[in-house]
C-alpha cells in the first residue's frame, strides 16, 4: 500500500489550503499515479482558539504507481515546486507539501529518502486519515496499525475532520 500525505497551510496562487489540496490531487492524477482512495480533509490545531486560516489541513491518499520509490518521491517534489514550494529549509512555510508516507512494506533510509516517513508514528494529522481509508495498514517496522499508534499519542494538539471544524467555526462566529 502506497500512502501520500498532503498538507496545506497558507494562501497561495491556487487559493486557500482546501484549494491547494484539490490542485495537488489534480496534478497527481495527471501524472503516473492512480488515486485509489482519498481521505477526508483533517485539521491540525485548536479551532476554538484559531481561525481556519491559521490551521494546517491534511489529507492522505492511497495510490498505485509503476514508479519505484526514488523516482516517485522526485515526482512528488516536482509537484510541490510546481505548486510554489521554493524553500528547502526545514519547517519553512509552504502552500502545499506532498509526503511519501509509506511505500508498500518498504523500510529504507538513505541520502534520498526514509521509508516509512520519519516520525509518521507521531503525526496525528496523517494517522487519523490513514485509519479511515486504510484500516489494514500496518507501520512497516513498528508493526502497529494507525489506530494503535493513535492510541499512544497525546491529545494535546487536536486533529479533527474538516467538516467538524467548519461547524465549530460557525458556532464561534454566531456567538
Amino acid at each position: 500500500m502506497i500512502l501520500i500525505g498532503l498538507e496545506a497551510q497558507y494562501q497561495s496562487r491556487h487559493g486557500g489550503p482546501v484549494d491547494a489540496l484539490s490542485k495537488a490531487r489534480q496534478k497527481l492524477k495527471g501524472s503516473e499515479i492512480e488515486i485509489i482512495k482519498a481521505s477526508d480533509i483533517w485539521v491540525t490545531g485548536d479551532p476554538k482558539q484559531s481561525s481556519l486560516d491559521e490551521l494546517a489541513l491534511s489529507q492522505v491518499l492511497c495510490v498505485k504507481t509503476q514508479l519505484y520509490p526514488v523516482p516517485f518521491l522526485a515526482l512528488l517534489k516536482d509537484i510541490e515546486i510546481d505548486m510554489g514550494k521554493i524553500s528547502t529549509r526545514l519547517n519553512a512555510p509552504y502552500a502545499c507539501e506532498l509526503l511519501l508516507l509509506s511505500y508498500n512494506e518498504e523500510v529504507t533510509k538513505n541520502a534520498f529518502m526514509s521509508l516509512p516517513y520519519p516520525q509518521l508514528h507521531t503525526l496525528a494529522q496523517f494517522l487519523n486519515p490513514i485509519s479511515h481509508i486504510a484500516k489494514d495498514w500496518v507501520h512497516p517496522f513498528m508493526e502497529e496499525t494507525s489506530e494503535e499508534l493513535l492510541d499512544r499519542l497525546s491529545k494535546q494538539t487536536p486533529c479533527l475532520p474538516y467538516d467538524d471544524v467548519i461547524k465549530i467555526q460557525k458556532k464561534k462566529v454566531a456567538v
